[in-house]
């Protein structure tokens, strides 16, 4: 009778083992399936939605750099050629005779310093001319086409003889003046 219990034993064993084997075959080897395919869903969904992020970045930037495009373009031409700086010559130079002061101008190009933006010709300017002509002429400078500084202005009187005459109106007295710039280069 030993031998029954020991053979029907051993038979559910087997059985069991072989239902073990077949519920790990059936339902955990799909399982495993279905999570590996579950993972990669999920990784591919994160990229579709980084891409997406990406591509509205994109249309945001490209929108941007359409609207900024005109302001782009206006950098270009405010920021003068220094190899050959004509323009903003006679530009000084058409300014200075609109408004009666006569200029020696001399320029002198500067290495760019470390904390500049863009290197930069410096510019002095020696004129005489009525005190009106140099408020027109500093007029003028600030409303340049130029993108440029004023780093200093000194004015003084032409002659001690003039500044004695007490008749003299403000706008008719002589004046010298050297003026420095500051305009940045491409």
């Amino acid at each position: 009778m030993s031998g029954i219990f020991q053979k029907k034993y051993l038979g559910n064993i087997v059985f069991g083992l072989v239902n073990l084997v077949l519920v790990a075959v059936v339902f955990l080897w799909p399982l495993k399936i279905i999570l590996r395919q579950t993972e990669d869903f999920f990784a591919l969904k994160k990229e579709f939605y980084s891409l997406a992020k990406e591509q509205e970045n994109f249309v945001v930037l490209s929108g941007d750099y359409q609207t900024n495009l005109k302001t782009i373009h206006d950098l270009d031409t405010v920021l003068i050629d220094s190899d050959a700086p004509l323009g903003l010559m006679s530009f000084l130079e058409n300014a200075g005779q609109a408004s009666g002061v006569s200029l020696k101008i001399t320029p002198s190009i500067l290495p760019k310093a470390k904390n500049d933006i863009w290197p930069s010709i410096r510019l002095q300017i020696l004129g005489q001319g009525t005190a009106l002509g140099f408020q027109r002429f500093l007029g003028r400078l600030e409303n340049a086409p130029y993108l440029m500084e004023i780093t200093d202005v000194n004015l003084r009187k032409s002659s001690p003889a003039e500044a004695a005459g007490v008749s003299q109106a403000l706008s008719g007295l002589e004046l010298e003046g050297e003026i420095s710039l500051r305009v940045y280069a491409k």
